[in-house]
């Protein structure tokens, strides 16, 4: 059956599959309902996107070569299937995660590690602190505190970033900095990717 041509479109094709191979197992939900793009989904899901676990961006040309499709079908398609996926509730989609992972990095000077695990019987929170004695030969030292929490999330998975920080939590400096960005007395860039002693040299506060 024909797709209808007047559909509107306010997304690009790039980014709705983007979007959707995000949510792919959100997305076999969708499966085996009667929906005019169901063959054309079921191609889309098998299209592999990590090879040698390196992700490998599937192009709209490549989705054409592996469908046969041509390119207004496929952006119909994409749209018909992202619309369908906003609205999860009324198409009865479960978007519930049953997994969780907590990360911990921590750092010293230019040493890092990490430590990955999947169950913690209580979660730090922000300002506390944490010892962890597992990679002291490589960091440097075993006690931290938590500087940031971070939650990320993948269509099969909660990821949890603890960020720990060697020293004590200093309440006054996290408002301080968010001042020195506001006032432009630090860049972007010193502001979100380099860390506190080089934030706080910056700054002058160093000595303190």
């Amino acid at each position: 059956k024909p797709i209808l041509f007047f559909m509107e479109f306010k997304y690009s094709s790039k980014q709705l599959h983007h979007d959707i191979k995000n949510m792919k197992n959100f997305t076999k939900q969708l499966l085996g309902k009667g929906k005019r793009y169901d063959l054309f989904l079921r191609q889309l899901l098998k299209l592999n996107y990590y090879t040698d676990n390196v992700y490998t961006p599937t192009t709209i040309k490549q989705i054409q070569q592996e469908t046969g499709l041509k390119y207004p079908n496929i952006r119909k398609y994409l749209h018909l299937i992202y619309e369908d996926l906003l609205e999860h509730e009324q198409n009865h989609l479960d978007f519930s995660l049953h997994k969780v992972e907590y990360t911990f990095s921590m750092h010293y000077f230019d040493e890092y590690a990490y430590l990955t695990v999947n169950y913690l019987p209580v979660l730090p929170r922000v300002g506390e602190q944490v010892e962890i004695p597992f990679f002291k030969a490589k960091v440097g030292r075993t006690t931290f505190f938590v500087e940031s929490i971070h939650h990320r999330f993948t269509d099969d998975l909660q990821i949890v970033d603890i960020d720990l920080e060697v020293g004590k939590y200093n309440h006054y400096w996290p408002i301080r900095k968010d001042e020195a960005y506001l006032k432009g007395e630090i860049t972007w860039h010193e502001y979100f990717r380099e860390n506190d002693s080089k934030q706080k040299k910056i700054l002058g506060l160093d000595k303190w």
